[in-house]
């Protein structure tokens, strides 16, 4: 038997992610990962790649016990054949801490992140892409925390490193890295740098992305809060009217991101109204 190669398994997932409708997809990503597994064994590397992948579909479906079983298992396969001081294994648990995070389990979480940071720091240097993208993660773990110096200090740093970088795929991380700063700003009431920061941001989102883009639409509904932060009120409603319409074309009308997009320009709107 011809063995799977795992750039035809990563273009399948590729395309039933682009492809299939919300109804088929768990199935077709079930089928598509489970004929890889059954062809790489726990002495493939393939395997682990294919499992951080799966790992990575039942986060963002918030499955937390699947996730984090297809994630142990990756960063058994990688500690056992790339060792534990390789990138590929840092990279294996900065996802699971990723998951940590997300669930609320923080001192897990910030084990794995300080433990993945120090490997890259070690091996591929703070010069490489995996540093900053990493420091990037933990510092959602300390803005869940409410630790928001600690997260500015992270995000600042992998600011300072993909504002540099001219390709597209540093620039996009530039612009999500810039709105995830921004973010921290507002919760400590620096608005004028959050401000800043999201224009900044819209730029490099519209350069790489394309201004229809969900992160897009995010960026301006932060934008309208910093406005509505500081009485802006007019410039507020523009801002949460445009997310609003991206929000609507992207995840439809019942979406909870779009509910809470709409409510924030009805409070805006009310603000405005003269009063009766």
């Amino acid at each position: 038997m011809v063995s799977l190669d795992l750039k035809t398994v990563f273009k399948q997932l590729n395309e039933a992610y682009v492809q299939c409708s919300p109804e088929e997809l768990d199935d077709r990503i079930h089928e598509i990962i489970h004929h890889a597994l059954l062809q790489y064994d726990k002495t493939d590397i393939r395997r682990a790649s294919v499992l951080n992948e799966l790992g990575g579909y039942y986060r963002h479906l918030f499955r937390i016990e699947e996730s984090e079983k297809a994630f142990l298992e990756a960063n058994e396969i990688f500690k056992l054949l790339k060792g534990e001081n390789s990138p590929d294994y840092a990279t294996s648990i900065n996802n699971l801490a990723g998951l940590y995070r997300i669930s609320g389990e923080y001192e897990k979480a910030e084990k794995l992140f300080l433990q993945a940071i120090q490997i890259y720091k070690n091996t591929v240097t703070e010069e490489h892409y995996l540093y900053p993208t990493a420091l990037s993660n933990f510092a959602l773990l300390y803005q869940d925390m409410k630790r928001y110096e600690e997260a500015a200090e992270l995000l600042t740093h992998a600011c300072d490193y993909f504002k540099k970088k001219p390709d597209l795929k540093s620039q996009a991380a530039y612009a999500t890295t810039a709105a995830n700063l921004a973010t921290v700003y507002i919760k400590m009431k620096r608005f004028n740098e959050a401000e800043a920061l999201l224009l900044d941001s819209l730029n490099a989102y519209e350069k790489t992305l394309g201004g229809d883009a969900e992160k897009y639409g995010d960026a301006l509904n932060n934008l309208g809060s910093v406005y509505y932060e500081t009485g802006r009120y007019l410039e507020a409603k523009e801002m949460y009217g445009k997310a609003l319409k991206i929000c609507r074309n992207r995840l439809g009308f019942d979406n909870p991101k779009t509910v809470a997009f709409e409510n924030n320009l009805k409070m805006t709107e009310k603000k405005i109204a003269p009063d009766n």
